[in-house]
C-alpha cells in the first residue's frame, strides 16, 4: 500500500484543517496530529480506505475537546495494505500545517 498524494491545508474560513489522501490501493489507515512529538488528537485508528480520493477533517480541537491555538502541526499517517501480509509491512508519511 501506498500514497499517490499526502496534503494537510488549514482552512480560516472554516476554522479547520482538510487532510486530503489519495491511497494507490485499499488500506487501513491510522491518522493524528502532533505537536512537538506528542500526540493530542487521534484522526483515524484502522480506518479502511478505497484508492482514490479520501478526505479527514480536523475541527483544531485535542483529544479532550480543547481548542488548539496558532502554531505548527504535524499531521502523521501509516498506512497498511488490507491484504494477508499487512501486519508486516506499514508506511508512515508527516506533512506539516500552520494554524493561524
Amino acid at each position: 500500500a501506498d500514497l499517490r498524494s499526502l496534503d494537510a491545508k488549514f482552512d480560516p474560513g472554516r476554522s479547520e484543517v482538510v487532510v486530503a489522501l489519495f491511497p494507490t490501493e485499499r488500506a487501513f489507515v491510522q491518522m493524528g496530529v502532533y505537536s512537538r512529538g506528542r500526540l493530542i488528537r487521534p484522526l483515524a485508528a484502522r480506518w479502511t480506505v478505497e484508492p482514490g480520493p479520501n478526505q479527514v477533517l480536523w475541527d483544531l480541537t485535542d483529544g479532550d475537546g480543547m481548542r488548539m491555538g496558532a502554531g505548527s502541526y504535524a499531521i502523521r499517517v501509516e498506512i497498511e495494505p488490507t491484504y494477508s501480509s499487512y501486519t508486516r509491512f506499514k508506511k508512515r508519511f508527516e506533512r506539516t500545517v500552520e494554524i493561524r
